[in-house]
């Protein structure tokens, strides 16, 4: 048995280097859909309350829930184990970042000497930032709910655990304990990855490019520069972005943010144009109905990645006060109430007071987060706008 899973750690070592040294993007590829079948477990856990229940019946079923029990946990080990694997290689996240923001595999030789591979000498992979992000959000765990699974198991008095609040017991608030310092961990890992290095000298400390002092791309401009692509004039890829791509980059800032908003708020103000970036994807403020010129902007811009976008907006407002002032001051305002005006006219007719579009409500959410959240975007939003 041992050696079974000492092969399946080394298979994943096979991988990391089969990916970084991939000559052809099928074979980048492959490597990367390999990565993820190794680190994602089936999410099965333990069934508790099958397991005690078991314990009053026969014990052939005690010993198939037992065994049932144990190749879960088993399972979820070596996938925790294999995700280590992936954090612990500062070249494999290197070449992730990447595939986000350009579709590029850096080359061995760039990978050794910690550079970027915004000089051309890697190798453009269609559909390579897909298969990153797919591999970064399989890494980074859903936030924990705040539910406890186990709050459901039988209060029988041999089985020794103490209930807290909610009924859960103290077993399973250990457990999300641990899974919420794991998630933390695996986000300030991918967030900071690229700081680590020999030398002390940073010049850009108050700022945050793509390229960080060692030469190692960053997770969070990498993630800009895949979600606003078309505006980069830099760009050196000829692939552009793919729509999934940009709606994973919002999904992969909004778990970053959840488990470790402090890190990411942080990396987003001192990125350039950061916050201006994330709310461009909303298209351009201008509210004047009745005009064609209200479509122009937003054509750019997809649906699915305007709408992510929304969303992101709306927990990243309400979680710094700071932050909601800089999307109010990037007419966060005037370009929600631009698309909430557009949705509800489009499908009632009648504007916000009879519409009933969810995208609407949730443009409408996002005010309300903004002006919640800082005095000065309450007065601003109140105070009429532009007219």
């Amino acid at each position: 048995m041992a050696s079974s899973s000492s092969s399946r750690t080394v298979d994943v070592e096979l991988l990391l280097d089969r990916f970084l040294s991939a000559s052809t993007p099928t074979d980048c590829l492959d490597s990367l859909e390999q990565l993820q079948t190794a680190c994602r477990h089936n999410g099965r856990r333990p069934n508790n309350t099958k397991l005690l229940n078991s314990k009053a019946g026969d014990d052939n079923a005690a010993a198939a829930a037992q065994k049932e029990a144990e190749a879960a946990a088993e399972q979820e080990r070596q996938s925790l184990a294999n995700i280590d694997m992936v954090l612990h290689n500062s070249s494999v996240l290197h070449a992730l970042c990447s595939l986000v923001a350009s579709s590029t595999l850096p080359s061995q030789h760039d990978n050794n000497n910690g550079s970027s591979s915004s000089n051309g000498s890697g190798m453009e992979v269609e559909g390579g930032d897909v298969a990153a992000c797919e591999l970064l959000l399989v890494v980074l765990p859903a936030p924990t709910p705040s539910s406890s699974s186990t709050a459901t198991i039988p209060n029988n008095n041999n089985n020794g655990q103490r209930r807290g609040a909610g009924g859960a017991t103290t077993e399973a608030l250990q457990k999300q304990r641990q899974q919420k310092r794991r998630v933390e961990y695996i986000s300030k890992t991918l967030l900071h990855f690229h700081e680590s290095s020999d030398d002390s000298n940073d010049n850009t400390v108050g700022r945050m490019d793509s390229m960080s002092a060692n030469g190692k791309l960053a997770l969070t401009p990498s993630l800009l520069d895949c979600l606003c692509a078309n505006n980069n004039n830099n760009a050196t890829t000829t692939l552009i972005p793919s729509v999934y791509a940009r709606v994973l980059s919002l999904q992969i800032l909004s778990s970053l943010l959840s488990a470790s908003p402090g890190a990411l708020r942080e990396q987003l103000m001192k990125a350039p144009d950061g916050i201006n970036r994330l709310v461009d994807l909303l298209g351009h403020g201008s509210v004047t109905l009745g005009s064609s010129s209200l479509e122009e902007s937003s054509n750019s811009i997809p649906e699915e990645v305007r709408n992510e976008a929304i969303l992101f907006l709306t927990s990243l407002a309400s979680s710094s006060s700071m932050l909601a002032r800089l999307i109010t001051f990037s007419e966060g305002y005037d370009r929600a109430l631009k698309i909430a005006l557009e949705s509800s006219t489009s499908t009632s007719g009648s504007g916000l007071s009879n519409g009933s579009s969810s995208i609407a409500m949730d443009c409408l959410e996002l005010c309300l987060a903004l002006s919640h959240a800082d005095d000065v975007a309450r007065e601003l939003f109140l105070g009429g706008g532009t007219g």
